[in-house]
């Protein structure tokens, strides 16, 4: 029922991821202390190409537009690329081979933005906006309608709220982030997905005037794996299991970047590196221009995560 009474309110207004409890107040490696906010954000993915015209042409400017017109602290947004011949898809490497894969777990959050297929595409807390015409106002006017009323029971108390802080010491990036169940469903069970962004790059863009644009919140890496090694894009086991109202869990991720080496740079398209400076699929790593998201998903099924909240942080 809350599901389909959270999908209504966007749809109304649309046209077009082991529990532990520690301390109430974590310090983390930036020093600043963790309170979760009785808050709700929306998340906004932006799914895209650079060899997309009509992403260059409306998509990309207007994306930009919701960043420029609402704060990261109402809406969190990324820019997500999953074709493996655009620019910025985020790529894994197997250390046996030298050879270079999509990393899965951007497949799995595209998967996670249904109805999908076609590009751009605007993804926002459950609800799909649309593929064109969809403006920058389309979207903060959704995010803040969202926000007013994903509340349960309409007692003002969101579902779990999210905090984070991040860093990065020589090429290892560490996020602590805490959640709190507000107003927990009974019997959900939580899940966390835990990424990297680099908040600007301008680069190859097509539909773009003179082919280049300015692309913003591009998600580079997840923090979290099966394993294996492999970047996965939804914890593995739920942060938070039929929590009781209040239940606090704090988390510490950590991701150490590996810079390009010789073999990756080999399995690379020349042309690729060439039009964009530098190695493909690989960010310019400064922290001034990284951020960490959060976001907090209910368990429905294997294949299905229903959005619950999201909370944006510089690295420091």
């Amino acid at each position: 029922m809350k599901k389909l009474l959270l999908l209504a309110v966007i749809s109304a207004s649309v046209v077009g991821m082991m529990q532990s409890c520690k301390k109430d107040t974590p310090t983390g490696a930036n020093g600043a202390t963790l309170t979760v906010a009785n808050k709700q954000r929306s998340l906004l993915i932006y799914n895209t190409a650079t060899w997309c015209g009509p992403c260059g042409a409306y998509g990309a400017p207007e994306f930009k537009g919701a960043i420029a017109s609402m704060s990261s602290d109402d809406l969190v947004s990324i820019d997500l690329h999953t074709s493996g011949s655009s620019l910025l898809v985020p790529y894994y490497y197997d250390g046996t081979k030298d050879s270079l894969y999509i990393a899965q777990f951007a497949m799995q959050l595209y998967g996670q933005t249904k109805p999908n297929g076609y590009i751009p595409h605007f993804y926002m807390s459950n609800s799909f906006l649309g593929n064109s015409g969809v403006t920058a106002k389309t979207m903060t006017d959704n995010a803040a309608s969202y926000n007013k009323n994903a509340v349960l029971n309409n007692d003002n108390k969101v579902e779990v709220g999210v905090a984070a802080n991040a860093s990065l010491s020589g090429n290892k990036f560490t996020v602590n982030y805490k959640l709190q169940a507000f107003g927990p469903e009974s019997g959900a069970k939580y899940h966390t997905t835990v990424l990297l962004v680099e908040k600007s790059i301008n680069t190859y863009q097509a539909g773009a005037s003179g082919n280049s644009a300015d692309q913003q919140h591009i998600i580079r890496a997840s923090m979290q794996n099966d394993g294996t090694g492999k970047q996965t894009a939804f914890s593995q086991t739920a942060i938070m299991n039929n929590p009781a109202a209040n239940t606090i869990v704090d988390k510490t991720a950590t991701f150490d970047y590996v810079p390009a080496s010789a073999k990756w740079v080999s399995a690379l398209n020349a042309a690729y590196q060439t039009s964009l400076g530098r190695d493909f699929g690989w960010w310019n790593l400064k922290n001034t221009n990284t951020a960490a998201v959060v976001i907090v998903w209910k368990y429905i099924s294997a294949t299905e995560m229903f959005y619950v909240n999201s909370v944006w942080a510089d690295v420091k």
